[in-house]
């Protein structure tokens, strides 16, 4: 039987946003924290008339045809992944994550996670449920 008495971390995410609650059960107990994610705009090319310039960019690190809407959500999910590493860090009573994050994001969240990281992972929703209450959040994931 599983003891669903343990803290958990939930963590609400989308490119522009993440949202760190806690929970205890079936209920989330409190938001531990409201994070705006830092947009870096530079591996988009400047319209200039017809054509794109794209002058001294980011683009050459990633594949040549990565389209940069795929950019933002890997480096997104890089500073997302880095944020819950800093709240178990901060925090090692928590017995497990719940992550909800809309589809695009999810999956590169979830390849960027360490492996320590993922064995707390016990549940996966693909939502946005960043714009919602903690109560609709919570309503989602129990």
């Amino acid at each position: 039987m599983r003891n669903d008495l343990g803290i958990k971390l939930i963590v609400v995410a989308d490119i522009k946003k993440l949202i760190f609650y806690a929970a205890k059960g079936i209920k989330i107990t409190e938001t531990l924290d409201h994070i705006a994610i830092p947009v870096d705009k530079h591996h988009r090319g400047e319209k200039s008339g017809s054509h794109i310039q794209k002058g001294d960019s980011m683009n050459s690190l990633y594949e040549p045809h990565t389209p940069p809407n795929d950019i933002e959500h890997k480096e997104a999910a890089d500073f997302i992944c880095r944020e819950i590493e800093k709240q178990l860090a901060n925090k090692h009573d928590f017995k497990e994550i719940i992550i909800v994050a809309d589809p695009n994001s999810l999956g590169f969240i979830r390849h960027q996670l360490g492996n320590n990281v993922k064995k707390l992972v016990t549940k996966e929703l693909a939502k946005d449920l960043t714009h919602h209450s903690m109560q609709d959040v919570e309503g989602s994931i129990f």
